[in-house]
């Protein structure tokens, strides 16, 4: 047989065919091939297309007629399709894998890529989609070649993690959204995805203690200053992950900073009209809940909330209260978290909590020695619909462990 023959009988059948000999190679153009192979062949020899205008289709029907080698005369040919049909193509042997760019229309799961990864040897552009545990488990090569990254928790399942912490680059990604469920759950944000604020976290409402953990260094992500308050740096405004149904006060949620590998020992500082200046003092590590300027939390709108002068002010006078301390868990600076309340961006009614984390340079300071330019601070989060005052010492964990 040939492939005309086996074209004409294909055509002229819907049954299964049956190849005595199930080893001939068959060599031609890819629509040929498609025609010959379509539908139930068991076919196993060779397979050589010749010609560079292939398509996924194509690919599909020639994968589906035979299990024999497939080689491509032209490897560099674009190719775009779903996920299961490219995962079916290159779940086939290849005698050396294709190298043109590859377009996933829709969203992939983990296996899906990882066999279309397999057989490919160029560009793939892809949105990922699938259960927290197999996002978890992916490797940060096809994470960070993902533009969305959906992870919907396993239904049911309790002590989920999502281990992002070797999330290397945000360079492709647009969006990364995670729903957990009713159970336990641990989000863990590298200091890509800390910093990048492209991230949605659903936590869901329950009465599970949640936990979110980020990382963080000194950054390019930072909003600089120079000595007399004025923005340095590209980045003049601060942006937000956004993380519903998380809550210091009613369930007990937990979250932690981490700071070139240091975590936030504590202490936590209440900043209220009552406090003094050892509790406004600038000292490593420190989180400070912003109660004075907060108000009740509807008081300051989510525009001041992203003004990196508001914020930039606010942490000036803590500072010239108070002074500065030593450096003591060994990064570069003075590392601290703030947290102000104010309006949510999307419902002025609603009360947020907006987490920064920075860097201050000049360590044992006397108080009314302000310096901007020491000054670096990036938006980590808005915790949308907390009560203001709701951060208490027991809602920070200093370990990034499992639960």
């Amino acid at each position: 047989y040939d492939i005309n023959k086996l074209k004409v009988i294909n055509a002229g059948t819907t049954g299964a065919i049956t190849l005595n000999d199930t080893t001939i190679a068959l060599s031609g153009d890819a629509t040929d091939l498609a025609a010959a192979l379509d539908g139930s062949v068991n076919h196993t020899g060779a397979i050589t297309i010749t010609d560079s205008a292939y398509t996924v289709t194509e690919l599909k029907a020639i994968a589906g007629g035979t299990s024999g080698t497939i080689t491509l005369s032209d490897r560099t040919v674009a190719l775009s399709g779903n996920a299961t049909d490219l995962a079916t193509i290159f779940g086939e042997t290849f005698a050396a894998n294709h190298n043109g760019a590859i377009t996933i229309t829709g969203t992939a799961s983990s296996s899906d890529l990882s066999t279309i990864s397999s057989g490919s040897d160029g560009t793939v552009s892809y949105s990922i989609s699938d259960t927290v545990s197999n996002v978890s488990a992916m490797s940060n090569a096809n994470l960070i070649g993902a533009t969305n990254i959906t992870a919907t928790d396993n239904a049911g399942t309790t002590g989920s993690i999502l281990d992002l912490g070797s999330y290397s680059s945000a360079s492709n990604l647009s969006a990364l959204s995670v729903t957990g469920d009713a159970g336990i759950n641990q989000v863990e944000l590298s200091v890509v995805l800390s910093e990048a604020n492209k991230t949605t976290i659903d936590f869901v409402n329950d009465a599970a203690v949640d936990r979110l953990i980020f990382n963080l260094s000194d950054s390019s992500d930072y909003i600089t200053f120079n000595n007399a308050g004025s923005v340095t740096s590209s980045k003049s405004s601060f942006t937000f992950n956004t993380v519903n149904n998380f809550d210091f006060g009613n369930e007990n949620d937990l979250f932690g900073v981490f700071y070139d590998s240091n975590n936030t020992k504590g202490p936590y500082r209440d900043i209220s009209e009552t406090s003094t200046a050892f509790s406004m003092k600038m000292r490593d590590g420190v989180i400070y809940e912003d109660n004075f300027n907060s108000d009740d939390g509807l008081y300051v709108t989510n525009a001041n909330a992203t003004d990196a002068a508001t914020i930039r002010s606010n942490l000036a006078g803590l500072i010239n209260s108070g002074g500065t301390g030593p450096n003591s868990l060994g990064s570069s600076n003075l590392d601290f978290t703030y947290v102000l309340y104010g309006q949510s961006s999307s419902d002025v009614t609603v009360t947020s909590a907006y987490v920064y984390a920075g860097t201050y340079g000049e360590t044992n300071q006397g108080y009314n020695n302000f310096d901007a330019s020491q000054l670096k601070i990036v938006g980590l989060a808005e915790i949308v619909g907390v009560t203001d005052g709701s951060l208490v010492t027991g809602s920070i964990t200093s370990s990034k462990g499992d639960l």
